[in-house]
């Protein structure tokens, strides 16, 4: 299983009826304005939408308007994803697009607003794992770009034992944070989270303790990266990673 994040955002002084908002410039995938090329990762198995004055969002692409786009509810708000978390969870029902054609989240909204917008693809339904999971502690000091994703080094709070770990979990956060996503070496998949604004907001379930499945492994000498989009320039993330070590 493989899993990557792809994100839309844009601001509106309104938007009726519904209209397509830009795709986030990402190196990762093919994109232009309004457009995300669907990779061989096809299949869509989460879609979040927040912003102000919502009143109805949808994914929409040449395949599934052949059928009918797929309606996105509940929607977040303009502080954040919700409590609890507003988000289509597809794991098990993924929905299939064809590879290669564009990807568009399209919004209504009753007056001026930002509204953020992921989408996370995989090659299949997720299977969560079980196993001995431990969770450690990161933390990064780089100044975020606002609205882009921005890749953040991690230090462990903790050294790991010598071994391969498995990442079966993550959450992430810094005082805008609306997403963020892992930077594997040698791998051009993203994985990624919804994110949170600090320790007090409440944990999104399908994002930990196995429940993504696993979205990446690493050595402990060679650690991972997280890129985040954030709606400020902060300087100050914090990352929680759940681990299965391996070997």
């Amino acid at each position: 299983m493989v899993m990557h994040l792809v994100a839309y955002h844009e601001a509106l002084s309104g938007a009726t009826p519904l209209s397509p908002i830009d795709a986030v410039p990402d190196e990762t995938v093919t994109y232009r304005e309004k457009d995300i090329q669907v990779t061989a990762l096809n299949q869509v198995v989460m879609a979040a939408v927040a912003g102000a004055y919502l009143t109805q969002a949808r994914l929409n692409s040449p395949s599934l308007r052949a059928l009918i786009p797929s309606y996105i509810a509940p929607a977040g708000t303009a502080t954040g994803w919700g409590v609890p978390m507003r988000a289509m969870d597809l794991r098990s029902t993924p929905i299939g697009l064809t590879v290669e054609e564009n990807l568009n989240v399209e919004v209504e909204t009753t007056g001026a607003s930002s509204p953020y917008a992921a989408v996370a693809f995989s090659d299949g339904p997720v299977t969560p794992v079980t196993g001995k999971i431990v969770t450690v502690r990161a933390t990064g000091s780089t100044t975020l770009v606002a609205d882009e994703w921005t890749n953040v080094p991690l230090e462990f709070d903790v050294d790991l034992p010598a071994g391969d770990y498995q990442i079966v979990g993550m959450r992430a956060e810094s005082a805008g944070c609306w997403l963020a996503r892992l930077v594997l070496k040698g791998s051009a998949e993203r994985p990624g989270v919804l994110g949170c604004r600090g320790i007090q907001d409440p944990d999104f379930p399908m994002f930990r303790y196995g429940q993504p499945g696993v979205m990446g492994t690493f050595k402990h000498n060679v650690p991972p990266s997280v890129e985040f989009l954030s709606a400020s320039a902060d300087t100050s993330e914090v990352v929680y990673l759940d681990l299965i070590k391996v070997a």
